[in-house]
């Protein structure tokens, strides 16, 4: 028996939620609906791994419904029967977030906000709808700070507001697991936990300013990943556990990368250069949680034909290859005799580019 779910596209400037029937075999079962998985966060989840535990089934995908915006919307979140996104069009009046009827694409509720430099995606948690703000203004467009809003989800009616301390905006949900919260915060850049019962602030770990990121968290320590270097911290205390500068000799690596985490190994996208000379390169790196030890693969600056350079560790040296056809692959993987393990992840990366 397989199983159908509510799927989510998500274009920039707009929301397309599809609805797929239950099938048996292929065939529609007495034209009832799917059983719906939610989708509670960036990643669907703290690890943000995007699992989702529901099977597809072989009925074609098509438009259930449809909604435009005319600003820009974040990513969504959608459990309990609803969809619920925030705009955000850096200091424009009207920003908000929104709750949508997952079956019709109707609003439930919305809750204006002030304009801001940015408001974050938003998180479902118990019953609650999470989101945070960069330097908010009121409706006299002074400054009101920023703040980490909580919402009644059925309702849309403010529970309570956290105010924290940031410069830099994020467009990624907070990262929600019991009665804690923890975002992107401190004035000069950082990792900030926060306790949900009563709005206090658990810590502020100093890391580089960086938009555009959420902590990841396993259930045994938060994660983040700033300019090429990669960070493990106390969900409780804040206090930095162990560090990794996975960037090569003559690497500058920019931006935030965002963790994600899954089978006690972590995956990050990296932006930057392979060296002071070259252009813009992207670096696709895996890293034990255990051993602390980092590989992965990375394209040149060229785009065609795609090559590739593995990581180098204490028992492997570093490998850089150009590998435009799956026999190149081979040849490449066989001539520099790499473990098994890496030999495959080098093959999946080279044939899905």
């Amino acid at each position: 028996m397989q199983q159908a779910r509510s799927f989510l596209a998500l274009p920039r400037l707009r929301i397309t939620a599809c609805l797929l029937l239950w099938s048996v075999g292929g065939a529609i079962s007495n034209g009832q609906p799917p059983p719906s998985a939610p989708w509670l966060t960036f990643g669907n989840g703290p690890t943000h791994s995007g699992f989702s535990p529901v099977t597809l089934g072989n009925l074609p995908i098509s438009d259930g419904w449809s909604k435009a915006f005319p600003v820009a919307i974040n990513q969504v979140a959608a459990a309990g029967g609803q969809v619920v996104l925030t705009t955000n069009q850096y200091f424009q009046p009207g920003m908000l977030a929104l709750a949508l009827d997952a079956a019709t694409g109707n609003e439930i509720w919305r809750y204006p906000l002030g304009s801001a430099l940015s408001i974050s995606g938003a998180t479902i948690s118990d019953g609650k709808i999470f989101f945070s703000s960069c330097r908010i203004l009121d409706d006299k467009r002074t400054p009101a700070g920023s703040f980490i809003f909580v919402l009644d989800s059925l309702s849309g009616k403010l529970v309570r507001q956290i105010p924290f301390e940031t410069q830099a905006g994020t467009i990624r949900g907070p990262t929600v697991s019991g009665d804690s919260i923890w975002i992107p915060a401190g004035y000069f850049g950082g990792l900030g936990g926060f306790s949900l019962a009563d709005g206090s602030q658990h810590f502020v770990t100093p890391l580089e300013m960086a938009d555009d990121w959420t902590p990841t968290y396993d259930g045994k320590a938060l994660y983040a990943c700033i300019n090429g270097v990669f960070t493990a911290v106390d969900p409780t205390t804040g206090t930095r556990l162990w560090t990794l500068d996975f960037r090569r000799p003559m690497e500058i690596l920019v931006f935030a990368a965002q963790p994600i985490v899954a089978n006690n190994k972590a995956f990050l996208i990296s932006f930057g250069r392979l060296d002071q000379d070259s252009g813009g390169s992207v670096l696709l790196t895996a890293i034990d949680l255990t051993t602390q030890r980092s590989y992965g693969a990375s394209p040149t600056p060229t785009i065609i034909p795609a090559a590739f350079r593995f990581m180098a560790t204490p028992e492997f040296p570093p490998v850089t290859a150009t590998l435009s056809t799956r026999s190149q692959v081979r040849r490449c993987i066989r001539s520099t005799q790499l473990p098994a393990n890496h030999a495959a992840f080098i093959r999946r990366m080279a044939i899905r580019s």
